[in-house]
């Protein structure tokens, strides 16, 4: 998985801001619904991809 700072480099910097609210939001719902401290690596990754593909599109 590419870092975050590498992948933030596809966004502008107000996409960025959107993409990392809209992140915390559905990390903040899952956890919640999932009764979890945190998100594992898959959970997290697929997340990631699935707002980068909201915001930029599929590519």
């Amino acid at each position: 998985m590419k870092s975050l700072r590498e992948f933030c480099k596809e966004f502008s910097n107000t996409d960025v801001e959107h993409f990392c609210s809209h992140y915390q939001d559905k990390a903040l719902t899952l956890m919640k619904k999932e009764e979890e401290e945190s998100l594992s690596y898959k959970q997290a990754k697929a997340l990631l991809e699935k707002i980068r593909e909201e915001i930029l599109g599929a590519v």
